[in-house]
């Protein structure tokens, strides 16, 4: 049982390290239980937006255009007067 693992000893923690180490479940707990509550910020409410709605005035009236992306394929509210 775990419960008589003792923490201090070096030769118990690492015969159990190198016994759960890559269990998948292990791993999973460590993640979410741990990690990720602490590292990551949760949001209530996910935003979430298609390429037009960004290219056009309803969210933001002034753009320069996307990164990477072809001047034929963004929306004409975005593109620069010498690409339409």
């Amino acid at each position: 049982q775990l419960r008589h693992l003792q923490r201090s000893n070096h030769d118990q923690m690492s015969k159990l390290y190198k016994l759960l180490r890559r269990n998948p479940h292990v791993i999973y707990y460590y993640l979410y239980r741990h990690i990720f509550p602490t590292y990551t910020r949760l949001q209530v409410q996910k935003i979430s937006a298609c390429g037009q709605e960004l290219g056009s005035e309803i969210l933001i009236e002034d753009k320069i255009g996307f990164s990477g992306t072809p001047s034929d394929l963004l929306p004409k509210a975005t593109r620069c007067p010498s690409s339409t």
